[in-house]
């Protein structure tokens, strides 16, 4: 049986689906956020025929030297992988303000490098909520933990 909403009314989810008051419409922004989010920093570059641009470019060129600790790879590689996820986010996230990206060693992992990404949740330009995600690179792909 053939669905007679319009296609806008299905991507407003279920009949009767609506979320609980403001608290209940953050939440559901900042889930929508984090699988986008989540799709877009685990995207190669080019793999998407819609957008050549969606994701991110392929993190072995730009890590090339990260088989030591943190603190001694900080300059260029960690850089380079930092602006290109701030990049990613400010040019395919529209519903988020990204106000920091930092990169800190992963204590489980000293050969892994955790990205803190921290802005705001925008709801018609407009900030609505803090937000945080991190998301840790690891044998030269990059991985959302939370």
């Amino acid at each position: 049986m053939r669905d007679p909403r319009t296609l806008l009314q299905r991507l407003h989810g279920p009949p009767g689906w609506r979320p609980e008051g403001r608290d209940g419409a953050i939440r559901a922004l900042a889930a929508s956020v984090r699988d986008n989010l989540e799709d877009l920093l685990t995207t190669r570059q080019g793999a998407a025929a819609a957008d050549p641009t969606y994701g991110l470019p392929d993190l072995g060129g730009l890590v090339a030297g990260l088989d030591r600790p943190l603190a001694d790879t900080e300059q260029d590689g960690v850089r380079r992988v930092r602006d290109r996820i701030a990049e990613a986010i400010r040019t395919h996230e529209p519903r988020l303000r990204l106000l920091r990206v930092q990169a800190a060693s992963d204590p489980g992992d000293p050969f892994a490098i955790r990205f803190e990404l921290e802005g705001e949740l925008l709801h018609e330009g407009h900030p609505v909520a803090p937000w945080r995600l991190v998301a840790a690179l690891r044998d030269q792909r990059l991985q959302v933990l939370h």
